[in-house]
């Protein structure tokens, strides 16, 4: 796993990292970067069924 790509997990998930080496443990507030939410997928879908509605 690339260094970036560890951040990011860490971030999105809320997990423990430690942010130099030899630095204690710190646990990370899980919070969303990127992507989509559920009402995002649903506005997706609602637009797709009128769509092929037609």
């Amino acid at each position: 796993m690339l260094f970036h790509e560890r951040i990011s997990r860490v971030h999105q998930d809320g997990l423990r990292d430690r942010a130099e080496r030899g630095a204690i443990n710190v646990k990370y507030c899980r919070r969303q970067l990127l992507g989509l939410t559920d009402s995002d997928f649903d506005l997706i879908r609602e637009s797709l069924r009128k769509h092929l509605r037609l």
